[in-house]
């Protein structure tokens, strides 16, 4: 804990991914964990497809996770040097979702090709702060394959699903959270980073994330800022909606230390908005046919391992989203 989050707030020591280390990483999901080439990573029975699965959560936590992420300035210095996001925030959400979804429901030879492709992605992310920002000093050097910012963006991800899953279906049991925790590791791995470098348990997890949360290392920058109003800017009529519930939604999951940073109000008026938002969700989910419990690509793994070809409006959906016509079947 200690050596990601430092007592005295400054920054941790860069660790960078290198080549070998990555391939190293790769080798051990192969070898120490033998998954079924078929089946992918994690596969039908496990807590990652369990969660990451439904419809709700996920989408529900979308802008809290990425607020998170972008709140470390090495993020956001990533994004805002590197990314063509702000102009074409759809593009790179496509390709988000179609690396995550791969690994996460891909079969092993999809997994491995998009844990590739990221590294490659990756590699070429790298520069100088041009701000003080927090724990980090302006010209401080900064790299996308480096392992403690990577373990914070891996971090925001599951911490967010499962605190979502808790929100919108269930709590889990600690025995659930600490399988669920294990099986994201294998996830890390396929970005290079070490078991070793990684919170032990579900509980270790949890204090390092409250921990970030009150620490320097995740500041909120201009850039921040910017990215933010990006996020919730509606680029036609059909997204107005969807993205005012979105930002009612973040203010209200955002740790307040974060949500302050970014200016975000949670006052009565949201509070209410969100309270009949998540009624409605409750009421939505009750009502609608279970199969529209998970989203498509869920829908699409199940097929592959039916040995079966994914139609109709599942099918559309992908195709419409990511302009392909299969993602991991």
């Amino acid at each position: 804990m200690k050596r990601l989050v430092p007592e005295d707030g400054s920054a941790p020591l860069p660790l960078w991914i290198d080549e070998a280390n990555f391939c190293k990483q790769l080798a051990k999901v192969h070898n120490n964990t033998m998954p079924n080439p078929r089946e992918g990573l994690f596969g039908p029975d496990s807590m990652m497809w369990k969660l990451d699965g439904l419809s709700a959560p996920p989408a529900f936590g979308a802008g809290r996770a990425l607020l998170l992420q972008v709140a470390h300035p090495w993020v956001t210095a990533g994004i805002d040097q590197h990314s063509q996001v702000r102009n074409d925030p759809m593009g790179r959400a496509r390709r988000t979702f179609y690396h995550i979804s791969s690994m996460v429901f891909g079969s092993m030879p999809q997994a491995m090709a998009s844990a590739n492709q990221v590294r490659d992605i990756h590699e070429e992310i790298d520069g100088e702060m041009t701000e003080e920002a927090g724990a980090f000093h302006r010209g401080s050097e900064y790299r996308a394959n480096e392992i403690n910012a990577m373990i914070w963006v891996h971090a925001t991800l599951w911490e967010t699903i499962v605190h979502m899953y808790g929100k919108l279906e269930d709590d889990l049991t600690l025995e659930e959270k600490n399988q669920f925790y294990e099986e994201t590791k294998l996830f890390a791995m396929l970005f290079g980073i070490p078991e070793s470098a990684l919170p032990t348990d579900w509980d270790a997890f949890m204090d390092y994330n409250r921990a970030m949360w009150e620490s320097p290392q995740l500041t909120v920058t201009p850039n921040a800022m910017q990215l933010k109003e990006d996020l919730f800017d509606a680029k036609s009529i059909w997204m107005i909606a969807p993205l005012w519930g979105q930002k009612i939604i973040t203010a209200a999951e955002l740790p307040p230390r974060i949500r302050d940073q970014y200016d975000m109000k949670y006052g009565w008026w949201q509070k209410f908005n969100y309270g009949w938002i998540r009624g409605a969700t409750w009421t939505a989910q009750v009502l609608m046919p279970k199969s529209m419990e998970h989203h498509p690509i869920y829908h699409e793994a199940q097929a592959r391992l039916a040995g079966e070809r994914l139609g109709g409006y599942n099918q559309w959906l992908i195709e419409a989203f990511f302009d392909k016509e299969r993602l991991v079947n």
